[in-house]
């Protein structure tokens, strides 16, 4: 009993000087460093992440406007040259509204620079085939557009971080890029809305006679002003198809036009209301609501 009073005794007489001291605040500050660098990388990451994907957004968003104007029925009359600008103005002009601009370094009173870094036009021969190459070679006949969206420091425009920046690491960067498509020559279809009407017109050309219009091009012998929706002799930058093919048969009929319902009989009344009007939905309904061609095979 005695001993092991003693010992006791001495256990607790050791100088306190001589206990180790601050074993658990290296330990902590070590944990803390750690903590840190798992909280950057959880921040700075999720933000590029986000980041990622306003990239993106905003790509395909400038894509689309830009398809958009290039099949804008008033640019038709301008030549290829002035439609791809007028498009590629039209993608920065839509990048600029993203969501991308509010997220970059170097937003501010004056603006980012665009996040757009090139906008290209090129071709695709059956746009229905994803496995099919861009052709870039034949420039005055694109119907494809590409917006590249590059964030990075070079261009002015690159992803600020937070927590990162205790280990040195300020900005970081990301890209998207987007294809959209568009066709002035490939109608696939008409319906009927309700109060929108139906673009349909009863009238058909000869096979030859189209191709021989893509290959070589029409006469523009006339120009529509679409203010007073009046058509009068003049260019107008747009080419033009004779309606009315000369017909190979001595019979007598509306060579060219074509029955669009039930009940068109093909009269002359029924051709102006369709030219004037366009198809109604019961001129539709035998169609199911819709008049659509095949699909191009891939």
């Amino acid at each position: 009993m005695c001993d092991r009073e003693h010992q006791s005794r001495n256990r607790d007489s050791i100088p306190f000087s001589k206990r180790r001291k601050g074993a658990i605040a290296v330990l902590a500050a070590l944990l803390m460093v750690f903590a840190v660098g798992i909280l950057a990388l959880a921040v700075d990451v999720g933000y590029l992440c986000m980041a990622r994907s306003q990239a993106q957004h905003c790509a395909d968003a400038a894509a689309l406007a830009a398809a958009l104007e290039m099949a804008n029925n008033s640019n038709l009359q301008l030549d290829i040259s002035a439609r791809t600008q007028l498009a590629t103005q039209k993608a920065n002009e839509c990048a600029a509204l993203q969501d991308i601009n509010r997220t970059i370094v170097g937003s501010g009173d004056n603006g980012p620079t665009s996040v757009i870094e090139s906008v290209t036009f090129g071709r695709l021969e059956n746009p229905d085939d994803p496995t099919q190459n861009i052709i870039y070679t034949d420039p005055n006949n694109p119907n494809i557009v590409q917006v590249q969206v590059s964030c990075n420091a070079s261009r002015g425009t690159a992803i600020p971080l937070f927590f990162a920046r205790i280990f040195g690491l300020n900005v970081a960067g990301t890209a998207a890029n987007a294809t959209a498509t568009f066709s002035m020559d490939r109608t696939t279809g008409f319906t009927k809305k309700e109060n929108i009407p139906c673009t349909l017109m009863p009238f058909v050309i000869k096979e030859q006679e189209w191709k021989d219009f893509l290959a070589n091009g029409g006469t523009d012998d006339w120009s529509y002003d679409p203010d007073t929706k009046t058509v009068s002799p003049g260019s107008d930058g747009i080419p033009e198809l004779k309606m009315y093919p000369d017909k190979d048969i001595g019979a007598p009929g509306n060579f060219g036009t074509v029955n669009v319902g039930v009940n068109n009989n093909n009269s002359a009344d029924e051709l102006k209301r369709q030219i004037r009007e366009g198809p109604t939905a019961e001129d539709m309904q035998v169609y199911d609501g819709v008049m659509r061609r095949d699909r191009p095979s891939a």
